[in-house]
Parts: C-alpha cells; structure tokens; sequence
C-alpha cells in the first residue's frame, strides 16, 4: 500500500515497480500507485484506487504465468496464401475471462481493442470457455509473426506507458506474391515463393502447381498442392479431372519425388527459407 518500502515487504515493492515498468525505488509513492491504478483500470478492478489486494495480485499473478498455464490458444487460418491474404485469428479458452485483448498482426497493424466473450460454466463446474476472433487481411509478401496480449490502453497511445505486459501466444503466416500467370514448359525447373503458383495450359489441359510451405524442421522439405484439368478453352476431353493432390517433398529423407495421376514426376531440388524449386518432367 502506500508508503510501504522493502525494508517492510521482503522486496515485493521494488518487484511490483518492475512489473509495472516502473524504475525500482523500493518506495511504494505517487507513481508507484498511479502504475497501480493504471494497471487496475486495464484488468476492470474496480474501484481502481492503487490498493494491492486479492483481486490486483490475482491479476498480476494471471499476468505472469504462462500462456500455457492459464489455458489460452491463439491460432490463425490460413497462415500460408499469396497475396492479398485474409487471416482469421482467434484465441480461445478458460483463461481469457473477460477482459480485453489485442492482435499485432507483425506488419505494423492491430486489431485494436478486443473484448473477449464466454460461455456460462458447466454444470460440472468446469471453467468457462471464453473467446475472440478478428481479421486481418496480409497486403504484402513476406513472413509475419502476430501476436495476442492483453490491451493495455496507454500501451497503445502516445506517449506510451511502461507497463509491462504478458504474450499469450503467436502465430507465423508466410505470404507470397500474387501468384504467377505466366506459363512454365514440361520438363523445367521452377522456383516459387509460398503462395505462388504457376500453370502450364494447352487446348484440353491446364496444369497448376502451388507452393504451400518451406519447412526446415526436422528436415529440409516444402508442401505443395498440383491440379491437373483435362479442359481447356477448347472443349473437354471428357474424362473426369483428378482432385487437387496435396503432398510434400523432402530433400532429406521422406518423399523424393512425386508422381502425378497423369504421370507428371516432380522432384524437389533446392530450398531456402522462403523458395523451393522442383524439376517437372513426364
């Protein structure tokens, strides 16, 4: 409370100023409770009067604990597409409660406020399932990483407070550029970003090759996705066209190579972190 120093408190006063974001003095003063109260408003304690008691050391101590240790997930879908991409992300779980919360979508964007929403507990007593989602949509190539925390106003006006605050959990999207129109020759060799897609199309065929994703653990490899139609701006052959095929390709261990329905092998022959290039031939 107000007044208090370490000498009195074990050091908990200086602790509390450095969660707050506050230069540790050891001397709980007018700035200190302003941090307090600041704090207080943030998590809907009410009356916010700069007062640490049960339901400010809850807060802080729900703040300080991991993401995984007060059952929140934060996911987003798709996280690999050209551009432009349209991201839904959504965070889940008992943890959230009903506070607030804010998306760094990792391009110099947020979501701005998001109030959280929950279902009433089970008759079992379990804890109550509480929710947020928002949108975003990617304009730019690249590889992103958005973020959830809880909103803290002044965090987000200027100036910026110091208040410390906890990362609830992340998720990487990797867009890239508007896909390819331009038309590749069978056999050849082509590189594409995730994303990126490029066609080989004739009078009764058109075949699509998409890059998905470049992963580099446990081994080096990529996702792609191969269309094959029979139809073209000419007319139909007839048959029925195969399902998009899905698959990936390692260049260590697993899968090799690939072989599509109509007989199209595709071999993946280099990798970086954000192309991969694959021989077609038949």
């Amino acid at each position: 409370m107000f007044g208090s120093r370490n000498l009195y408190t074990g050091g908990d006063v200086s602790r509390l100023q450095a969660f707050l974001g506050i230069s540790p003095t050891g001397y709980f003063g007018p700035i200190t409770k302003a941090g307090v109260i600041t704090f207080q408003s943030a998590n809907s304690i009410a009356p916010a009067v700069g007062y640490v008691g049960p339901l400010t050391r809850a807060a802080i101590a729900k703040r300080c604990s991991p993401a995984s240790a007060i059952n929140i997930r934060f996911s987003a879908a798709p996280t690999v597409g050209s551009a432009p991409l349209a991201v839904t992300f959504s965070g889940a779980g008992s943890g959230l409660g009903t506070g607030q919360y804010i998306i760094d979508y990792g391009d110099s964007a947020t979501s701005g406020s998001i109030q959280s929403y929950c279902t009433a507990s089970t008759s079992g007593g379990a804890a109550s399932e509480c929710s947020i989602t928002a949108g975003h949509t990617y304009r730019s190539a690249g590889a992103y990483t958005a973020s959830l925390s809880p909103y803290v106003a002044c965090l987000w006006s200027e100036p910026r407070c110091e208040l410390a605050t906890q990362l609830l959990g992340t998720a990487t999207i990797t867009v890239g550029g508007v896909a390819t129109t331009t038309g590749f020759t069978i056999p050849s060799a082509v590189t594409l970003s995730p994303g990126q897609s490029t066609s080989d199309r004739g009078a009764f065929f058109t075949y699509t090759l998409t890059l998905n994703a470049v992963r580099f653990t446990p081994s080096v490899s990529a996702d792609f996705t191969w269309t094959e139609s029979h139809c073209g701006t000419s007319g139909c052959l007839g048959a029925a066209d195969p399902a998009p095929q899905s698959f990936t390709l390692y260049l260590s261990g697993g899968a090799t190579t690939y072989t599509s329905a109509l007989g199209h092998v595709l071999t993946i022959t280099a990798a970086a972190a954000n192309s991969a290039t694959v021989d077609i031939s038949r």
